[in-house]
């Protein structure tokens, strides 16, 4: 007799397609085993991964969860916490994460057409070679992040705090930034001067063949220095 485990599979092939509703149980459940063991199964089964688009998740704890190259569109995170998580290579269209918390997650490759951060707080996360188009970021702070060979353009950041880390060859081709403050961290070929700024502020910033617009200013203490 088979394992009991082999009867779930048959379970799961004989239904639709591993897509979103199966397969977004799974996520909500934080059942991080079974996701990854669905994934391979469905990609085995049908020569490509599995959907989560138009998947809602609210109030979840998801630890570990690799969502390699999984089609995330229009996903939505709401007051979620995540951590250690990978979004490497996934389509990123339209995702929405409001007032969540990130810790150790890591993008790589990613791309994604208004991709939106809002009221977030990310820490220790990792955004390398991925692509964006009119990302929406506002009221969310990034402590101690990578961001690294990053492009984009028509981005919106707003009231937006990037403390520690490290960006390197960020380059917005165009965009709007208003109240974002670089504190204490280090960028290396940036060039942001595709956007326009407005009261935005620089403290404790080491720069290195960088480019900012006009609307950064210089805080030390209570004084601003142009």
């Amino acid at each position: 007799m088979p394992p009991a485990y082999h009867f779930r599979v048959s379970h799961l092939r004989n239904s639709e397609p591993m897509s979103s509703k199966a397969l977004t149980n799974l996520v909500r459940k934080g059942n991080v085993k079974k996701f990854h063991r669905a994934v391979q199964q469905h990609e085995e089964e049908h020569g490509e991964l599995p959907s989560l688009e138009m998947a809602s998740f609210s109030g979840v704890e998801l630890s570990g969860f690799d969502f390699t190259g999984i089609d995330l569109s229009n996903v939505a995170f709401e007051e979620c916490t995540l951590t250690e998580c990978r979004f490497d290579e996934c389509p990123l269209d339209g995702v929405y994460m409001h007032s969540c918390t990130l810790l150790n997650c890591h993008f790589e490759g990613a791309k994604g057409n208004g991709f939106a951060i809002d009221a977030c707080t990310l820490s220790r996360c990792e955004f390398e070679d991925c692509s964006f188009e009119m990302p929406e970021w506002t009221d969310s702070q990034l402590n101690d992040c990578t961001l690294k060979n990053l492009s984009g353009s028509d981005f919106f950041f707003e009231r937006m705090t990037f403390k520690g880390g490290h960006w390197s060859n960020v380059n917005a081709e165009s965009g709007e930034l208003r109240y974002v403050t670089l504190r204490e961290m280090s960028i290396e070929g940036v060039d942001l001067t595709g956007c326009d700024a407005a009261s935005c502020y620089l403290k404790g910033v080491e720069m290195t063949d960088t480019e900012l617009p006009e609307g950064f200013v210089e805080k030390t203490g209570r004084r601003r220095v142009i």
